[in-house]
């Protein structure tokens, strides 16, 4: 439910976006704004040019990308609980497909578990994500600040374990160190 709503929200400021971009380009005449739209379009009309016109390319649409990302990090960061955080590290996996991502990370699995490899090692070893030179390190994060099912794993997982998320990154290995904040 939380995702569609995402989708839902993000698809809908597009659209008021490209329409308070074309507001903005027309002559003020061309527009009767209410008291109420006009402070919602205040901090839009510092960014944009009264004389910009909407293409597909150009500054207006660097302006319009600009703040639909503004908008889309606002989301993310409102669903982000500042009172919850966690201490992770994770080793992401990835193949051609979801099947080969969760086998290299079951082999790596074993390994960890073996006492073949460390934690650290086998992310610097076989971890596809930057972090790998940080021995898998992601640092400290809100909860709701990653993706929903490593979100999940990661503040549910007991700490100092192992556990496992698939996401459309690929497939992670995850240990958390630390968790602070009350739990659910």
């Amino acid at each position: 439910r939380v995702h569609c709503a995402s989708v839902f929200l993000t698809v809908m400021m597009s659209r008021l976006l490209l329409a308070v971009a074309a507001a903005l380009a027309a002559p003020a005449a061309a527009f009767h704004v209410s008291p109420v739209h006009t402070r919602f379009m205040q901090p839009a009309r510092s960014i944009a040019p009264m004389h910009a016109t909407v293409t597909s390319s150009g500054p207006t649409m660097n302006l319009i990308t600009d703040a639909f990302d503004e908008v889309k990090k606002a989301m993310r960061t409102a669903k982000e609980d500042p009172t919850k955080t966690a201490t992770a590290s994770h080793i992401l996996c990835t193949g051609k497909n979801a099947q080969e991502s969760k086998a290299l990370a079951m082999s790596v699995l074993s390994k960890i578990e073996g006492g073949d490899l460390s934690f650290e090692d086998a992310a610097a070893q076989y971890s596809s994500c930057p972090t790998s030179a940080r021995g898998g390190a992601l640092g400290t994060f809100p909860k709701g600040r990653m993706v929903i099912p490593f979100d999940r794993a990661v503040f549910n997982a007991p700490l100092g374990e192992i556990t496992q998320a698939a996401t459309v990154y690929g497939y992670h290995l995850i240990r958390v160190d630390e968790r602070t904040g009350s739990e659910e």
